[in-house]
């Protein structure tokens, strides 16, 4: 992923980019501890009992989140700074 893009889209905040670390597959490394770690594996079947479902559509709140979400970039660019710096560069080409 190109973090700088990811960013100007808002896959990923606009944060330090120090602060950005990439992992690879990691459901895949948690699924192989499980597999060779007998209490990893048992602390994973507690933590699965304890999930719940959300239905996020009935929160107003987030709603409102989730639909100026959806507006590349973002509808409040506050949260994306370096983006707004380099809109008026991008738009200009």
């Amino acid at each position: 992923i190109d973090l700088e893009q990811a960013i100007c889209i808002g896959l990923l905040p606009d944060i330090e980019r120090d602060k950005f670390y990439y992992l690879g597959n990691a459901s895949l490394m948690g699924a192989q501890i499980s597999l060779i770690d007998h209490k990893r594996f048992w602390e994973r079947i507690v933590v699965s009992k304890l999930m719940t479902n959300m239905e996020l559509s009935e929160n107003p709140n987030f709603m409102n989140h989730y639909m100026a979400s959806l507006f590349l970039p973002h509808t409040d660019m506050s949260l994306f700074p370096t983006v707004k710096k380099k809109l008026p560069e991008i738009v200009s080409k």
